[in-house]
């Protein structure tokens, strides 16, 4: 498994915190790519665009928000990041390890070197009811890039 596809509910809440549940967010460090992820007072709930994973997790935890769109890449603490993926080949190429892409405020892909982190969101995804959870095999089924 290269990838993971799910449907989320349209729905205020905390989606992120509950996709990345069981993931050590301190470990890493949080690049946001094109947002669209409101608070309730009409606010975008990232004011930057890269967090420590304390400063991510608190965000996701403690803030109700809706995701209309986000691209989410995660790289270890202490290694350097950059922003020039642009092709499945690139993500492997990169620090990167992991990436999460809402679109539409329902359509979630993550790709993840580690499949220890697939699997974790896999399960988060049948704990939460999330729906039509597809296991991502293939090069050629990759939509994000």
């Amino acid at each position: 498994m290269i990838g993971i596809e799910f449907k989320i509910p349209n729905v205020w809440g905390t989606v992120l915190n509950e996709i990345l549940e069981g993931i050590k967010l301190e470990d890493f460090i949080f690049k946001l790519g094109y947002e669209e992820v409101f608070l309730r007072n009409n606010e975008f709930l990232f004011n930057k665009d890269i967090y420590s994973g304390l400063e991510f997790k608190d965000l996701i935890k403690s803030n109700k928000y809706y995701p209309i769109f986000l691209t989410l890449k995660l790289y270890d603490k202490n290694t350097d990041y950059d922003d020039n993926i642009k092709n499945y080949d690139d993500f492997l190429n990169s620090n990167c390890k992991l990436i999460l892409n809402i679109t539409d405020c329902e359509y979630v892909e993550v790709y993840s070197k580690d499949i220890k982190y697939l699997n974790i969101i896999k399960e988060n995804a049948l704990k939460y009811n999330f729906s039509n959870i597809v296991d991502i095999n293939k090069k050629e089924n990759i939509k994000f890039f």
